[in-house]
């Protein structure tokens, strides 16, 4: 599983956010996991910015194993507007 979003220590609700998942995936993988397997969790940084976001979730799509994305949907990285 992956999680894009302002991940840097100066933004509290992303870092928030990763813990929260990361609490969850513990939960999780205490219980043995999805299909006794553990879930690992990766952390990519889109610094609140929609090239940054664009170019990490083409590297999470390219580069991982990742079968699930959770991002943020702040207003600064949606780029349907």
């Amino acid at each position: 599983m992956a999680v894009a979003g302002p991940t840097r220590d100066d933004n509290i609700s992303g870092i928030e956010m990763v813990q929260g998942v990361q609490l969850d995936l513990d939960h999780v993988n205490a219980e043995g996991g999805v299909n006794g397997q553990k879930v690992k969790l990766l952390v990519f940084d889109d610094r609140n910015d929609p090239k940054v976001a664009q170019q990490k979730a083409t590297e999470i799509v390219k580069l991982t194993p990742a079968l699930a994305v959770l991002a943020t949907a702040d207003r600064v990285t949606n780029t349907n507007d």
